[in-house]
């Protein structure tokens, strides 16, 4: 959880990263677009794991039911996102 939440922080905060860059010459730790654009598909992979984890702890007594839900909607955005042009992780 805490990756994914590091992740979502800095990419609220792109064009931060770009001023900085701008005002201090010797800053030159900037993502490039195509490190962004993997930052936000980890982030996206991340959230997947995020959303059903606290479903999970949510409940006090965890049952198949609830655990065979999120498992199955992992599956589902997993495959969609191994399925999409842009994603390369999955080969």
């Amino acid at each position: 959880n805490s990756a994914f939440l590091m992740l979502n922080v800095a990419l609220q905060y792109k064009k931060t990263f770009g001023y900085f860059q701008e005002l201090d010459c010797h800053y030159h730790l900037t993502p490039t677009n195509d490190e962004w654009k993997k930052t936000t598909i980890i982030h996206n992979s991340l959230k997947i794991f995020y959303d059903a984890i606290n479903v999970i702890f949510a409940v006090k007594y965890l049952t198949s039911n609830i655990f065979f839900k999120e498992f199955c909607e992992m599956k589902i955005e997993f495959e969609k996102m191994c399925a999409s042009s842009d994603i390369y992780l999955c080969n």
